[in-house]
């Protein structure tokens, strides 16, 4: 009886404190997004950050309206850098509302797609000059997928153009074979959740380059800041991702209390 109302009680307090979380991140004023866009010709890449409390959260996007008829215009790869080069430890990657996985395997259509992305850190000699990078593609850059998902196309590394995005436009029954059937890719947008140090605070976002195909020497466009910040409201999609982070930490917090008392009640 005692340990089960011990249970109880550690329990009800892991549920407080991720609430907490959902408290502090909304209590404050709306978030800040830091948007950068980039276009050349029928290219069209949008990519956004946003610190919510020690989290941060980048949501990439291929929204041209163009039909994408090779690989070379499917969005693979977003480098940045960040004031200070901060330790990110990536922690989700996940479809948008309203983006999907066309030519999927069985089991392979998400919404949790981190088993297909990795994050890199302090990185040199990147055209454009980013340290961080975030891929879907080798590049002679990438290997293993570190977003903390599920392996959907049967092959651990990095590599190709699977999993990357294809335009919010495109037609997927026009093209090559590489565009229609041959990879996964996703139409159009995947959000990016990263752990942040406890102090960091995002002011801005600098050498974006948004990297198309499976090597560097596919097209590349340099992100340019609209003019003036995008507020965030409340009712947006970083809600959800939000309560999404709250929740699973809450449910991490009552499995590691489960798992040490049911083993102590079978003794």
């Amino acid at each position: 009886m005692r340990n089960k109302r011990v249970l109880r009680d550690q329990s009800l307090r892991a549920c407080s404190g991720g609430f907490a979380v959902l408290i502090m991140l909304f209590a404050g004023q709306p978030a800040r997004a830091i948007d950068f866009v980039g276009a050349k010709g029928s290219l069209t890449a949008e990519v956004s950050f946003v610190q919510l409390g020690t989290n941060l959260v980048v949501t990439l996007s291929n929204i041209s309206h163009a039909d994408v008829l090779a690989p070379d215009a499917v969005l693979t790869s977003v480098f940045f850098t960040l004031p200070g080069n901060p330790t990110l430890t990536p922690f989700s990657a996940t479809l948008e509302t309203n983006s999907a996985v066309r030519f999927a395997h069985p089991g392979g259509s998400g919404p949790n797609v981190g088993g297909e992305w990795e994050y890199r850190g302090n990185l040199t000699d990147i055209p454009g000059g980013g340290r961080s990078g975030i891929s879907a593609a080798s590049l002679g850059v990438f290997n293993l997928p570190n977003f903390n998902g599920p392996d959907l196309q049967l092959s651990v590394p990095v590599g190709g153009i699977d999993y990357g995005l294809t335009s919010e436009g495109d037609n997927t029954n026009t093209g090559n074979i590489f565009v229609k059937g041959k990879y996964p890719l996703i139409q159009d947008s995947v959000v990016f959740t990263f752990d942040l140090p406890t102090d960091y605070l995002l002011t801005n976002v600098t050498s974006v380059t948004f990297q198309y195909g499976a090597s560097f020497g596919n097209p590349r466009l340099t992100g340019v800041q609209p003019v003036g910040p995008i507020i965030i409201p409340e009712s947006s999609s970083l809600g959800l991702v939000a309560c999404g982070i709250a929740l699973l930490m809450i449910i991490h917090s009552l499995a590691s209390l489960v798992r040490p008392n049911l083993s102590s009640s079978r003794r």
